[in-house]
């Protein structure tokens, strides 16, 4: 028998802004939505991308566009991002979505089967 797992698919990040707020370029369209949670994974060598500061962090996001997305913080002040050719691209992982739906449900705001 084979059980299989589910893993959040990564993307590629080709550049971080220093900005306010930092903005994310992916190396292809990532397929994000607004209010996702995603984590930035820089390993095994962080240093070599620069911008530490944002290595194993989570963000809730803002697309921009296909290939782009705000994250939740100010990146100023960050280190410079450095993109490289590298076996070991930084990545975004997809964590969690704003669950509006279920906050309804345990606020009992969701509008009852057949709108009564």
């Amino acid at each position: 028998m084979t059980i299989s797992t589910w893993s959040p698919t990564s993307k590629i990040i080709t550049n971080i802004t220093n900005a306010n707020p930092g903005v994310v370029t992916m190396s292809q369209s990532h397929g994000f939505l607004d209010g996702l949670y995603v984590r930035i994974d820089m390993q095994p060598t962080p240093s070599l991308f620069g911008m530490t500061q944002v290595n194993g962090q989570i963000y809730l996001i803002t697309v921009l566009s296909p290939n782009t997305f705000s994250l939740n913080s100010d990146t100023s002040n960050f280190d410079s991002f450095i993109a490289l050719t590298n076996p070991q691209s930084p990545q975004v992982i997809p964590m969690a979505e704003v669950a509006t739906t279920l906050q309804n449900a345990v606020q009992n705001t969701l509008t009852p089967y057949g709108g009564h």
